[in-house]
């Protein structure tokens, strides 16, 4: 492993300036202890699946000599330049810089990339948000996956599904976002092998009005997440049936969204506003936020309007829709009440099998199954 001189591998950054949607990642970098003015160049271009090197760099370029022995598998351009003043929010820009850096690089152990954060999001309610993450939570977790659930549903049924009393916690997720002085590592509840959860409960429908006057108010969970984020294979963040301000702040801190939809005309109407506000938090929050797929819930194959819905979803969305679809099934409404995933409640019953197939989807950094 190499080691990198600290004099010269931490320069002062002082500008910086990202853009989305490019196959190839540059690199300038300046250090105030060299006179004249130069900078290293890394570029990585993307040829036939594949990541090969072009680089350029003076003789001082450390960093850039340790990135010439790495694959680097991004599409965002960060530019660091020594002229101009000192950049703002630069704590969480190199935080982003070196998270799209790295993270497609794989663990030896499992063959894992570096921690994902996905948020399940749809503002609508009734469509499989919550059943989504507490499966396929358990499914990771069954396949060995480090996997932390974040209830960020002021009703609370993530948690009182996996059989915590939330009434009765001392602290929730609701303290971590108003008190800064609550670490999130304090509210961590484990569940089950690799499965925690961070717990919610009603007091947390009060958080969007506190939280409405707070300085980058919405980065609060992004940066309550950064803490641990390093202690899993994924984190999956159960987000509230609208698009206000706790739905914004799980598009921030997450890497991708998954979209439950119910599989019936009404749900499919209201898709448009939730891609609008992901676009819009995409934009102006978190550059490398993208959707990782939308999953049919509720199916029934047995009705004609279902059958025309999923179609209908396939044809607007194409790849962006995961061949695996959730049956509908009293089961479903069983399992909760057994503090239980169907995985455990019903391990043969089909739902069971659907999310551990989403699961293999998921890890295996394919769209569809």
């Amino acid at each position: 492993m190499m080691h990198l001189n600290p004099a010269i591998a931490q320069p002062a950054y002082e500008t910086m300036n990202y853009a989305s949607s490019v196959d190839h990642l540059t690199v300038g970098l300046g250090h105030p202890s060299i006179n004249t003015d130069f900078s290293w160049l890394i570029q990585a271009n993307h040829s036939s699946g594949h990541w090969s090197k072009a680089l350029s760099f003076q003789p001082f370029s450390v960093l850039a000599q340790y990135l010439s022995a790495c694959m680097v598998p991004t599409k965002r351009v960060f530019h660091f330049d020594s002229i101009g003043g000192w950049i703002r929010e630069s704590v969480d820009a190199f935080r982003s810089f070196w998270k799209a850096l790295f993270s497609s690089f794989v663990s030896e152990s499992k063959g894992d990339a570096m921690p994902v954060v996905i948020a399940i999001a749809n503002q609508k309610g009734g469509v499989g948000k919550t059943t989504t993450a507490i499966n396929l939570g358990a499914a990771l977790a069954e396949l060995g996956r480090r996997t932390l659930l974040v209830d960020l549903d002021p009703q609370s049924a993530l948690s009182g599904a996996m059989g915590l009393d939330s009434d009765n916690l001392q602290k929730t997720i609701y303290d971590v976002l108003v008190d800064s002085r609550v670490p999130i590592q304090d509210i961590v509840q484990s569940s089950r092998p690799n499965l925690d959860i961070v717990p919610s409960n009603i007091d947390l429908a009060a958080a969007e009005l506190e939280l409405i006057s707070a300085i980058g108010r919405e980065r609060i969970l992004k940066e309550a997440l950064d803490t641990i984020v390093d202690q899993y294979d994924y984190v999956l963040i159960d987000a509230p049936p609208s698009l206000g301000l706790l739905t914004i702040n799980a598009l921030t801190a997450s890497d991708q969204v998954i979209i439950p939809l119910q599989c019936e005309y009404l749900a499919l109407r209201g898709m448009r506003f939730l891609l609008d506000t992901i676009e819009k938090v995409k934009t102006k929050l978190n550059p490398q936020l993208e959707i990782r797929g939308i999953l049919g819930t509720m199916y029934n194959a047995r009705t004609l309007h279902a059958q025309e819905v999923i179609g209908e979803i396939r044809s607007l969305f194409g790849s962006k829709v995961f061949d695996v679809v959730v049956k509908s099934s009293i089961r479903f409404a069983e399992a909760p009440l057994a503090h239980q995933p169907i995985l455990e409640y019903d391990p043969k019953h089909d739902g069971a099998k659907a999310y551990r197939q989403l699961a293999e989807v998921i890890v295996n950094g394919e769209k569809k199954s």
